[in-house]
């Protein structure tokens, strides 16, 4: 349930930021000039928003898809050049615990 996850005094911020915000519109529709200017201001800013999100999401989906189209295959010679098949050879060899 999506209401769980926010408090009742996050949804009165909500819902009294929305009322202000559609006060504004009201009064733009009647022909208020600063409240036409702040209602696009805010559009302006949503649509912003959308335009960002847009090209996030089709980022991702790109990334992901060129991913899935180009796999990076390791290239002889490619790599760690202090990887070997085996482990290095010792010059020290161990002692033997006093016991």
């Amino acid at each position: 349930m999506i209401t769980s996850r926010f408090s009742l005094k996050t949804l009165l911020l909500v819902m009294t930021g929305s009322a202000l915000f559609f006060a504004v519109v009201s009064q733009a529709a009647r022909g208020q000039g600063w409240a036409l200017g702040l209602a696009f201001a805010v559009a302006a800013l949503l649509c912003i928003l959308v335009v960002h999100v847009i090209f996030f999401v089709a980022t991702v989906l790109m990334g992901g898809l060129l991913q899935l189209v180009v796999r990076k295959r390791p290239m002889a010679g490619e790599g760690s050049p202090f990887a070997q098949h085996r482990p290095p050879p010792q010059w020290i060899e161990p002692s033997e615990p006093e016991g």
